[in-house]
């Protein structure tokens, strides 16, 4: 499901039309039939505050996901945000990056303070915290195999702590 995120007024402000609490239905109610919940969230939205991002942490901790995605939200031309974001004097990123002028690491975030180095770190801690609970991890190591699961899981656990970010 592509949440994006467990606050209302994020939610709001990127016109989901979509409630927290109808969200919280769905995904249980699709774990009740059985079937694997894989919940798709963005940090770094407009808007966004700590405060924001604590609460879609706390949304993503608590429901049933087997897996989740976290992302930093992106401007993309011919949206509303880009097209806001470019009317207040903004540099046309997209337009500098196509032409090669600037990488994928300097996007500049729309409507929040936070930098992209910050927000790729609480994209991080996300993950850490919603893949290190035994609820979620456990399962995972003992499916299959689980000396071929226990190496795969360490090996991608010590590269995701060792990436720079």
């Amino acid at each position: 499901y592509g949440i994006e995120s467990g606050c209302q007024e994020i939610l709001d402000r990127l016109d989901k039309k979509e409630t927290v609490d109808n969200i919280k239905n769905v995904v249980n109610k699709t774990k009740e039939f059985g079937i694997q919940v894989l919940g798709f969230f963005m940090l770094g939205c407009p808007g966004e505050t700590e405060e924001t991002i604590k609460k879609t942490e706390k949304f993503a901790l608590s429901l049933p996901f087997d897996d989740i995605q976290v992302t930093r939200f992106t401007l993309l031309p011919g949206t509303p945000f880009y097209e806001e974001y470019l009317s207040g004097g903004a540099n046309d990123y997209w337009r500098s990056y196509v032409a090669g002028n600037v990488s994928a690491q300097s996007l500049d975030f729309f409507d929040t303070d936070f930098s992209a180095k910050e927000i790729d770190k609480k994209v991080k801690r996300m993950y850490l915290r919603f893949y290190l609970r035994p609820k979620v991890f456990l399962p995972k190591l003992f499916t299959g195999n689980i000396a071929v699961n226990f190496l795969k899981y360490s090996k991608a656990l010590l590269d995701f702590l060792s990436a720079s970010i």
